[in-house]
């Protein structure tokens, strides 16, 4: 490198001005490539580990996106509606195909109390039966330690 008093004597107008300009060039480049060049070539693990932060942290900003995990959920709601209505079809063709049938002919009294009690017991058992199977969903997931993609525990 050139000594401290020759970078003053360019500074200070002794040289001529073309060989200034080429000078300045030549300083900035130098200062340039040092100032990109590794001296210190155990921050490159530094380096390494500051792009590997980055990249991790670009991917957990769309796990925190809803948007990324909306699908699943939208999915999860839409099982979770079939599953309701499969049980609320299964019980109407449950008490569809129920019979009352008695050997003699019944007051309407007892026959409107006979159809309040069954429909009573239907709309006990309807939703019972939707929570049974939830249930089941729930405890063989949480029994089993069953971890969802997108870590609900439910």
């Amino acid at each position: 490198m050139l000594p401290v008093n020759r970078v003053t004597s360019v500074e200070s107008g002794t040289v001529p001005i073309g060989r200034r300009r080429r000078l300045r060039y030549w300083f900035t480049i130098v200062r340039n490539k040092i100032t990109t060049f590794n001296l210190f070539p155990d921050r490159v693990d530094d380096d390494e580990n500051r792009i590997r932060e980055q990249r991790y942290a670009s991917r957990m900003k769309i796990y925190e996106d809803f948007r990324v995990q909306a699908t699943g959920q939208f999915q999860l709601l839409q099982s979770f509606c079939e599953l309701a209505e499969q049980t609320v079809v299964r019980a109407l063709q449950d008490f569809a195909t129920s019979e009352f049938i008695t050997a003699n002919v019944i007051s309407a009294t007892i026959f409107d109390a006979q159809m309040r009690s069954t429909i009573n017991t239907f709309q006990l058992e309807t939703p019972s039966a939707f929570i049974s199977t939830l249930e089941l969903i729930r405890r063989t997931t949480h029994g089993n330690a069953f971890m969802t993609v997108y870590a609900s525990n439910w």
